[in-house]
């Protein structure tokens, strides 16, 4: 085999916040690979153990040709860059990839992380193209001067308007004026539902700018400083659910309720677990849910693992105390 050198390797950084479709997004990319090409897929965990990769390894063909890694535990810029530097620098090694996907925490400052990937250490390496940044219509005035949002979308050289399929017409209407009122409208942006984004999108250079600081769009809901409140929590557990599909959605259902009813609508959970007939992976955002079904046969060999992630607006000793009872509740915790 001829040895392949790490150089201008196509890169592509895909943002956007808390559960706006970004794993969705990256599914759908992947999905896209041409068979001779190798891919190496970075995804940083705001939580300090990592989800999205297990959930993709689900959906992914195990013959592909695709690795994932991880860099949990916060935003890649404000650990310094360093775990990010070294997880990024091993999976290259290792890999020897066609084709850089870098999902970036959905706190994650873009700008920072562009000017990284473009920066003296990589310029050799890596060639960064089009930044993707996620966008939902209906939370724009909900993030208004939200500073990671406003520095994402503004960092983006591509926006993506994904969750169409929820959209009401004021939405779309919404949308065009934000586009012109934030003085994006140079920008493109991609209509789109399912995270079903296109990878020629992506084919484009990255934009090269000043290290700024993020403008704010309009009159705010949330406040700037919010972002800091965020705190996550996570368990993980190789006991196999008792439970069938339907009191696994149950539970689910009253417990997260609950929990919104404790801290408010900024929270996402995502887990992954299953019984003896087949893995489920649960995500909620703010008011919206999901439970999709995988048969054992297609999911990961790790299909024992149990993990569930919980990011909220809340002290993380009350997410994990929530998380710890409810993981009683579904008789996965392994025994002391």
């Amino acid at each position: 085999m001829a040895y392949k050198p790490l150089a201008h390797i196509p890169t592509h950084l895909i943002s956007g916040i808390l559960g706006v479709g970004k794993s969705s997004a990256l599914l759908a990319l992947i999905q896209q690979q041409p068979p001779e090409e190798v891919w190496a897929v970075l995804i940083n965990e705001f939580a300090p153990a990592g989800m999205d990769a297990l959930l993709l390894q689900d959906q992914v063909p195990q013959d592909a040709k695709v690795t994932f890694a991880e860099v949990a535990g916060g935003c890649a810029c404000c650990l310094a860059n360093l775990p990010f530097k070294v997880a990024l620098n091993r999976l290259l090694r290792q890999t020897r990839p066609d084709r850089v996907l870098i999902e970036a925490t959905g706190l994650s400052h873009t700008r920072e992380l562009k000017h990284l990937l473009t920066g003296p250490e990589y310029a050799q390496v890596l060639d960064l193209q089009s930044v993707m940044t996620l966008v939902d219509a209906r939370q724009l005035t909900q993030y208004a001067q939200h500073p990671l949002w406003i520095g994402q979308v503004q960092a983006a050289d591509c926006l993506v308007a994904n969750k169409t399929d929820v959209y009401q017409a004021e939405d779309y209407q919404n949308l065009q004026a934000w586009q012109m009122r934030a003085g994006l409208a140079d920008k493109p942006c991609y209509l789109v539902s399912q995270g079903r984004v296109h990878l020629q999108w992506l084919m484009q250079p990255a934009v090269q700018e000043a290290n700024k600081a993020p403008t704010p769009l309009f009159s705010p809901i949330i406040s700037a400083s919010s972002s800091s409140a965020y705190q996550a929590a996570s368990i993980t557990s190789t006991v196999r659910l008792t439970l069938s599909r339907e009191q696994l959605a149950a539970s689910w259902q009253t417990w997260y309720q609950q929990q919104q009813k404790t801290w408010g609508t900024h929270i996402r959970v995502k887990a992954r677990l299953s019984n003896m007939q087949a893995c489920y992976h649960l995500q909620a955002v703010g008011a919206e849910y999901q439970l999709d079904v995988l048969p054992l046969e297609k999911s990961s060999p790790l299909s024992s693992m149990q993990r569930i992630e919980v990011i909220a607006v809340a002290a993380k000793e009350d997410i994990q105390n929530a998380l710890t009872l409810w993981a009683q509740e579904l008789g996965i915790l392994d025994e002391a």
